[in-house]
């Protein structure tokens, strides 16, 4: 997760001053969301196991999915979490 770090930290900044427009469920099962802010950009979130083909975006499963003008462009990933080893 600590990869995502510099990229959430540019989109947020981006994004600090927008509004958001919208909000809404994807799926039936509410596990994949789209928000949108004000400058265009979109988000799509997919807590899912599978993969979700939305409107404008592959959302991998376990992933996100950001289309707009922002600093990052369109990015679509799925997130990894980093195998941690607990010493004794």
């Amino acid at each position: 997760m600590k990869q995502l770090a510099p990229f959430q930290s540019r989109l947020s900044e981006s994004l600090a001053s927008e509004e958001m427009t919208d909000h809404r469920y994807l799926s039936k099962d509410s596990l994949v969301q789209k928000s949108a802010w004000s400058d265009g950009t979109e988000i799509y979130v997919n807590f899912g196991d599978d993969d979700f083909d939305a409107d404008r975006a592959l959302v991998p499963a376990k992933g996100f999915a950001v289309r707009g003008n922002t600093p990052v462009g369109d990015v679509s990933t799925r997130i990894e979490p980093a195998l941690i080893q607990v010493k004794a």
